[in-house]
């Protein structure tokens, strides 16, 4: 049986890459972006920004996969905590009940917050509204006072404006101090309410004359959103991708949790600026990308990796409800939209631009010159054109990697083993 030198070459480069990292394999990347390690060692790979105080912190590659990250964005954060002493802390209430704070002699307790029913037959009930944290995680305490001399109100419910339970109906030892608490409440709206009970039922005709007080009310947050405001290139060129407006950076934590898959643009804005000297020559240029797009996408949302606009090289393109490589004025089409993940690779020399997914051909362009220089991960510049979707990893070569292909191939689809 014959075999090509070609093929030979290629399998042996296959075997000799075992057990080395991409850029053991093929040296000299002009920028290098993952959450993995792609040299070997332990490199520095994102700086993140917590969503509850904008507090930013480095993070290796260990430290992403060892949930060292997300224990970061997710430090206890304290959203609220009740002070009664001048007034009401900004409490109001409906359905027949008045609210006043700095009552004092309660329980031998100052500084307190009364809620008094009024004679309505409805619901009673006080709240404070952007006091729970929409979607996040939360732990909750108050302290609760109820009077013996109430003949109704023995108890109260706590939740939010959407019915989320917080506290479920709960009556305290009457003329005590109780303190009430939850853990890990995932909360939908952000205001907090207070329901005045009867017995289970919320709904009564009111005496006019109960009251139960409260105090010592704290709202803490325990998960968070992360922001990744810098992509760090592990390449050693300091070519490092900087996002410095918060509303455009991408997530990597969402309600505490890691993202799979990588960072997570959303479609609108989300884009990290990267250096402009990346590229010298459009004729002799390699890219890999990791990146999963979201099927049926079109017009609004596009590039997982721009170079400019007009002559251009384009990685993972989901424009038009096409996935495409993109290079100078010529595409290749790698298919449509599919919700999995792919790696797109595009390898340019003297003669052709040849575009890869998932390691299979998709056809070539002839080369061509000039060059536009700037260029961002996730959006094309000056086209108001973003990608929807995550993108876990980047690699960049200024030359053209058509003999190491195969190796950098197979290194990165035994990395992520869910690539087709």
């Amino acid at each position: 049986m014959h075999i090509s030198l070609d093929s030979a070459l290629g399998r042996q480069r296959r075997l000799n890459s075992v057990g080395e990292s991409v850029l053991q394999i093929a040296p000299n990347a002009a920028a290098a972006y993952s959450l993995r390690s792609l040299t070997g060692a332990d490199p520095k790979v994102v700086r993140v920004r917590r969503d509850t105080d904008n507090a930013e912190q480095d993070f290796t590659a260990s430290g992403v996969s060892s949930g060292a990250l997300t224990s970061f964005t997710n430090a206890d954060y304290a959203k609220y905590t009740s002070d009664f002493s001048s007034g009401d802390d900004s409490w109001g209430s409906f359905d027949d009940v008045t609210e006043t704070g700095n009552i004092d002699g309660i329980g031998g307790l100052d500084n307190n917050l009364r809620l008094a029913i009024g004679t309505a037959t409805s619901g009673h009930r006080a709240f404070r509204s952007s006091t729970l944290l929409v979607g996040q995680k939360i732990n909750f305490s108050a302290r609760v006072f109820v009077p013996s001399t109430n003949s109704d109100v023995d108890g109260i419910l706590i939740r939010d404006a959407n019915g989320t339970v917080i506290v479920a109906t709960t009556a305290p030892t009457q003329d005590e101090w109780v303190t009430v608490t939850a853990n890990d409440v995932t909360t939908v709206n952000a205001q907090l309410r207070v329901n005045l009970q009867k017995g289970a039922a919320s709904s009564f005709t009111g005496n006019g004359s109960d009251e139960v007080y409260l105090r010592e009310i704290t709202v803490t947050q325990v998960t968070s959103d992360g922001f990744v405001e810098t992509w760090y290139d592990q390449s050693g060129n300091s070519r490092h991708a900087v996002q410095s407006s918060a509303g455009s950076q991408p997530k990597i934590v969402n309600s505490g949790s890691l993202v799979s898959n990588g960072l997570d643009f959303d479609g609108s804005n989300d884009s990290i600026p990267i250096p402009s000297s990346i590229i010298s020559n459009i004729n002799s240029f390699s890219g890999f990308i990791v990146c999963k797009g979201r099927s049926g996408f079109a017009i609004d949302t596009a590039l997982a990796i721009s170079k400019g606009s007009g002559t251009t090289v384009r990685l993972g393109n989901n424009l038009f409800g096409s996935f495409n490589n993109q290079y100078s004025g010529g595409t290749t089409s790698l298919g449509s939209p599919d919700d999995a993940k792919h790696l797109v690779s595009l390898v340019v020399g003297d003669s052709n631009a040849e575009s890869f997914l998932d390691s299979t051909s998709k056809g070539t362009i002839s080369t061509a010159s000039g060059y536009v220089a700037d260029g961002a991960i996730g959006e094309a510049p000056g086209n108001n054109q973003y990608w929807q979707g995550q993108i876990e990893e980047i690699i960049i070569y200024d030359s053209d990697q058509g003999s190491n292909r195969v190796a950098l191939e197979t290194n990165i689809q035994t990395a992520y083993p869910t690539l087709p």
